[in-house]
C-alpha cells in the first residue's frame, strides 16, 4: 500500500475510532468517602434516561456522603478510627424495547467494617411516560406469585452452576430454600436481543464478600405476557 493512502486509512481509522462514544464514567473522592459510576455511552441516545441516572447518581453521593460523615463523627467521639467508605456502582443495558429500556448494575460498598458488600440494582426507563418504572408493580403480586415455582427451579440449577455442585434440596433450608420472587431484585431482559423483552431477569447476591452472585432467567411465556398490562405488552414476546 502506498505510503499516501496508508496515512489516509490510518486517519479514517483514528476518526472513525475517535466518533465511537465512550462510557459514562464519574469518580468522586473527599476525606468522606470514593465514589464511582458508570453507565453505557448509549445512555446518552436517551436524554431523559441520562437525566435520570445523573439525578440518582448525584441523591446517591449525597446520601453516602451524608452517612459517612455522620460515621467520622462518630468514630471522633468513640476513639476509633473512621474508614473512608467506598461505593462502586456500574451500569449496563438489559434490553431495550418498544417503551422501556432495563438495566441492571453491579454495585460495591465499603462503610467501615472487614469488607465491601456486593449486590445488584435494577432501573427501568419508561420512555413514553418518562419516569423509572416499578417492576414489581408492572408485573404485579398474582404474576410473579405464578412465576414462582419456575423461578425456584431455575434458581436451583443457577446456584448449583454458580457453586459447581448438583444442586441441594430445598426443604433443608439454607441458601436451596427458594425466597419469594416478589422480594427479589429483577427487570425485563431481551434475551435474543431482537428488541422485545422475552425474559425475567433476576439477581442473586449471595451477600459474601468473597463470592459474586449470580443472575437466573425466567423465560416469559404467552400467558405471562397476558398479565402484564396493555401500555408495556407490545414491547414484550414469548420465549
Amino acid at each position: 500500500m502506498p505510503r499516501r493512502t496508508f496515512l489516509a486509512f490510518a486517519a479514517l481509522l483514528a476518526g472513525a475510532a475517535q466518533a465511537v462514544p465512550a462510557d459514562r464514567q464519574v469518580h468522586r473522592e473527599n476525606r468522606y468517602v470514593a465514589f464511582d459510576y458508570s453507565w453505557p455511552a448509549a445512555v446518552a441516545a436517551e436524554p431523559g434516561l441520562a437525566r435520570a441516572l445523573g439525578r440518582r447518581m448525584a441523591g446517591e453521593l449525597r446520601q453516602a456522603t451524608i452517612n459517612a460523615r455522620a460515621q467520622r463523627a462518630a468514630a471522633r467521639r468513640g476513639g476509633y478510627e473512621f474508614a473512608r467508605h467506598l461505593f462502586e456502582t456500574s451500569w449496563r443495558f438489559e434490553g431495550r424495547g418498544a417503551r422501556l429500556t432495563s438495566l441492571s448494575a453491579e454495585t460495591s460498598s465499603f462503610t467501615g467494617g472487614g469488607h465491601a458488600e456486593p449486590g445488584y440494582e435494577v432501573f427501568v426507563w419508561d420512555r413514553s411516560a418518562r419516569r423509572a418504572l416499578d417492576v414489581h408493580r408492572m408485573f404485579g403480586q398474582a404474576t410473579l406469585a405464578a412465576l414462582n415455582p419456575r423461578f425456584c427451579s431455575a434458581r436451583l440449577a443457577a446456584l448449583g452452576e454458580h457453586l459447581g455442585e448438583a444442586p441441594g434440596d430445598p426443604r433443608q433450608g439454607g441458601e436451596w430454600a427458594c425466597p419469594l420472587l416478589i422480594e427479589q431484585t429483577m427487570g425485563p431482559a431481551d434475551a435474543d436481543g431482537d428488541g422485545r423483552f422475552d425474559t425475567l431477569r433476576i439477581f442473586v447476591s449471595r451477600g459474601y464478600f468473597d463470592t459474586e452472585g449470580y443472575t437466573v432467567d425466567v423465560p416469559l411465556t404467552a400467558v405471562d405476557l397476558a398479565r402484564i398490562p396493555a401500555p408495556y405488552r407490545s414491547g414484550f414476546e414469548p420465549r
